[in-house]
């Protein structure tokens, strides 16, 4: 919040301007605390279980593990999951990404959150890890979003080829 005010020499017609200082923010009481670590906690292992979902996923796929019970990999995400066509390969693409990109999480920077993963997904299979490398480098010292990693990987998907 800020506010004008007439310097000493009001007559000069300068004003200066006052800024408050930021206000502390109010610590959490004991309850609002604990309430605050189990819904982090379950957060956190929201990334982990949306990851093995995924992989989980394409193993039922890959495996043909469907046909206990239905004739087509589609009806098993369709009826058994609720899932529609594009949320299951997203899962499922997504955890493919985050899998070839372990490598370069080991050393400190990898992907937070599904939408990073989803820019990745058109990137060729062996350019992915330089496209995160890219994004990480454009990002600098801002927070990493979807929206940078997508502006990085624009240069390594294939060119859409138009018929004259």
């Amino acid at each position: 919040m800020s506010r004008k005010s007439k310097g000493e020499a009001g007559s000069t017609g300068q004003t200066a301007v006052i800024v408050s200082a930021p206000q502390p923010k109010p610590a959490l009481s004991p309850v609002q605390q604990t309430e605050l670590d189990r819904l982090e906690k379950i957060i956190k292992g929201g990334w982990k279980t949306f990851l093995e979902v995924g992989e989980a996923l394409a193993l039922v796929r890959d495996k043909e593990l469907y046909k206990g019970k239905y004739d087509s990999f589609e009806d098993y995400w369709r009826l058994e999951l609720g899932y529609s066509r594009s949320y299951a390969y997203k899962l499922i693409d997504s955890a493919e990404v985050s899998k070839q990109l372990s490598p370069i999480g080991d050393n400190g920077s990898k992907p937070l959150n599904e939408a990073q993963l989803r820019e990745l997904i058109s990137v060729p299979e062996g350019k992915r890890e330089e496209a995160w490398k890219s994004a990480v480098k454009l990002a600098g010292a801002k927070p990493l979003t979807a929206k940078i990693v997508h502006n990085a990987a624009l240069k390594f998907k294939p060119k859409k080829k138009y018929p004259l």
